[in-house]
């Protein structure tokens, strides 16, 4: 289960960085783990949803490019030092002295991945020590009922016609507004 960043750009990392590390021998459940270790990451780095998200979303053009450097790195820095840090630690820099690293092509998405991978217990620990906020309570309790619904989805299939019924509702959105519309004017004509 991913970190409860609540992002839609969460899914967007996990793409990109699965894309980026394809010919790296990185299985799907060492990405999720990684993921989840950079969503962590985010967290504790204490930003707010709008900068996480630009954080994230530049840090996700960089893995996708295949290396983080120019304004990718500078998002990074700024909005998400706790991602830089790990990136520095693999690397044996300080925060600041990975802009020349960037410059050099050194920041490739194998080195974000193994530095991850090495902080993930670190990460996971101080995660654990940090108290969620009412909206990260929220999206955890949406992420776990999404999925008691997928699973009692898979299992019985309950879910499928009232998904096809909806699907239909929407194709005939409009003749069901101009019915409804019809009838109100019809009552309204009625009573007066």
């Amino acid at each position: 289960i991913i970190a409860p960043l609540g992002l839609p750009v969460v899914p967007d990392v996990y793409t990109r960085m699965a894309l980026a590390v394809r010919n790296l021998n990185v299985d799907q459940g060492d990405a999720l783990m990684v993921t989840k270790a950079m969503n962590q990451a985010v967290i504790l780095s204490g930003a707010n949803a709008r900068e996480a998200e630009a954080g994230m979303l530049q840090f996700s053009q960089g893995l996708a490019s295949g290396r983080l450097a120019g304004d990718e790195l500078r998002a990074v820095l700024e909005q998400l030092p706790v991602i830089a840090d790990v990136i520095g630690r693999e690397l044996g820099v300080t925060r600041g002295a990975l802009r020349a690293l960037a410059r050099d092509g050194e920041i490739t998405p194998e080195v974000i991945i193994n530095a991850f991978r090495k902080a993930a217990p670190e990460l996971s620990r101080s995660f654990g020590k940090t108290i969620p906020t009412l909206s990260q309570s929220l999206i955890i309790l949406q992420d776990k009922f999404k999925l008691v619904l997928d699973e009692l989805n898979q299992k019985t299939g309950i879910f499928e016609n009232i998904s096809r019924s909806i699907i239909k509702l929407s194709d005939h959105i409009e003749t069901f507004a101009r019915v409804v519309l019809a009838g109100v004017l019809v009552l309204s004509i009625s009573a007066a």
